[in-house]
């Protein structure tokens, strides 16, 4: 079994900005090597079993299931703890398949293929008790038995680029990170779009971020660029204290689950990127196609019980549509229509929605989120916005209120 007594070692030496010798294993990050020619993968060296037994996957799937059931007991809406499991699964999908994105990303760039569609950066954001932590603590146990983590304020430029240079494969995350750090760091390595194609970098890990809700606003030119997700459930101190069912799951699980997955990987990788290999056609692969099949698949097959909600079909659009990098806005002006329709103002002639709040930051928290197609912009206190394009995004029919449902108040 693979152990992570000296990680703590290795955090303090990577501060330090240390080269570390190729044979001083134990003092590294779990690197996830991945030899593409033979279709094998090594964790430390060490081959993987990607052909575990079909009992330990079984296992493994039920113990995730039960994991997820777990979001059942936070506190928040029935839609949206519906929402949170949705949002979870669909970053468990883009985490399990993140070590192979470097890979297809140098192959898009090697055959003039765009390479955003193979994003290498997370982002979990939300209530400070919605379990962001643990869930991707778990997910790293399902696939390597192990939870290595960085504090949130050790997220620099240069520490970024020297782990990408000197680990492989797993993601490596940045645990409880405020917003002046990823304010001041996160455009910076997240924005370099051509890092590692022109040195032929094919297996460096994706970086994952925990965030609480002080990080108020992802803008859109990140937003394109991260998977993002913002959660709003949370779980009282207590319960969170009383709780040992995620322990539990950590210490059973056998990591097959994620072996069987990345030998299914290994099979059908060829067939999934040969369409890039012709120059001549405009086609692209989307990896989150890719791994969310596979994952249905085993899941479906191997799993016991009925199919939960979140085991679905999944596709890019899924993780960068304009709807899903808006939610928070979204929600924002759909609960203002509802509570506080004083506060809109609608042009029909001039075509322009009209929004007033004298919070200054949230206004400007919600226009950062909205996609370009609404125009929106700032003027005083108010947000301006284009009304039909607004009635079609936010899928509300905006109409000014007549005298008689002011006077009831509706």
């Amino acid at each position: 079994k693979v152990t992570f007594q000296n990680l703590i070692s290795w955090q303090n030496k990577l501060k330090m900005n240390t080269r570390y010798n190729e044979s001083d294993k134990s003092d590294k990050h779990p690197e996830l090597e991945i030899d593409y020619t033979l279709k094998k993968v090594y964790l430390f060296g060490k081959e993987l079993d990607l052909h575990p037994e079909i009992y330990d996957v079984k296992k493994d799937i039920q113990l995730f299931k039960e994991f997820m059931s777990g979001y059942d007991d936070f506190n928040g809406s029935k839609e949206d703890i519906v929402l949170a499991k949705d949002r979870y699964y669909e970053f468990a999908n883009w985490f399990f398949i993140s070590p192979i994105l470097s890979h297809l990303r140098l192959l898009a760039y090697r055959h003039n293929k765009k390479p955003d569609l193979f994003p290498m950066f997370g982002l979990l954001y939300g209530n400070s008790k919605a379990g962001k932590t643990s869930f991707l603590s778990t997910l790293l146990y399902f696939m390597i038995k192990g939870d290595p983590k960085f504090a949130g304020n050790d997220f620099t430029t240069k520490t970024i680029n020297d782990i990408r240079l000197n680990t492989k494969g797993i993601p490596i995350i940045y645990d409880d990170m405020v917003a002046s750090q990823f304010n001041s760091h996160a455009g910076k390595v997240v924005k370099n779009d051509t890092y590692g194609l022109y040195e032929g970098l094919d297996n460096y890990p994706a970086i994952v971020i925990s965030a609480n809700e002080d990080v108020k606003v992802v803008t859109q030119d990140l937003q394109r660029r991260i998977v993002t997700f913002r959660v709003n459930i949370g779980l009282d101190t207590t319960k969170a204290m009383k709780s040992n069912s995620i322990r539990r799951i950590q210490k059973h699980c056998t990591t097959a689950l994620y072996r069987y997955y990345l030998g299914m990987v290994m099979d059908r990788l060829d067939d999934f990127v040969s369409p890039m290999y012709d120059e001549a056609k405009d086609e692209s692969i989307d990896a989150l196609v890719f791994s969310s099949d596979i994952l249905f698949e085993i899941i479906s097959t191997f799993g016991e019980g009925d199919l939960p909600h979140y085991v679905r079909k999944l596709c890019i659009d899924d993780y960068f549509n304009e709807k899903v990098t808006s939610t928070y806005a979204i929600k924002a002006i759909q609960t203002a229509w509802k509570f506080n329709r004083d506060q809109f103002s609608i042009n029909k002639k001039g075509n322009l929605l009209k929004l007033k709040l004298q919070d200054q930051h949230e206004l400007g928290r919600v226009r950062k989120e909205l996609p370009d197609s609404l125009q929106a912009k700032v003027s005083h206190e108010t947000l301006i916005m284009d009304l039909a394009k607004a009635k079609e995004f936010f899928e509300i029919d905006f109409q000014n209120q007549s005298l008689l449902a002011r006077l009831k108040g509706n």
